[in-house]
């Protein structure tokens, strides 16, 4: 996972790490969590709501999850 370039994107969307975790109903010391572990403990179901809450492209959901 690309946590770098979701850091970016979720700055560039206006948001905040709080804000998308309160969007995917996780705290946000365990959002600040996983990106410290390079995503690897993102469920998908939580990468899917990441990727709702900022309006992922499926091309930017790929960079980010499988990049």
């Amino acid at each position: 996972m690309n946590t770098e370039l979701l850091k970016t994107i979720i700055k560039e969307r206006g948001k905040t790490v709080g804000t998308v975790a309160a969007d995917i109903n996780v705290d946000e010391s365990t959002f600040y969590r996983k990106l410290q572990k390079n995503g690897e403990t993102f469920t998908v179901a939580q990468a899917a709501a990441i990727k709702d809450a900022l309006g992922l492209s499926a091309h930017e959901a790929f960079d980010i999850f499988y990049g």
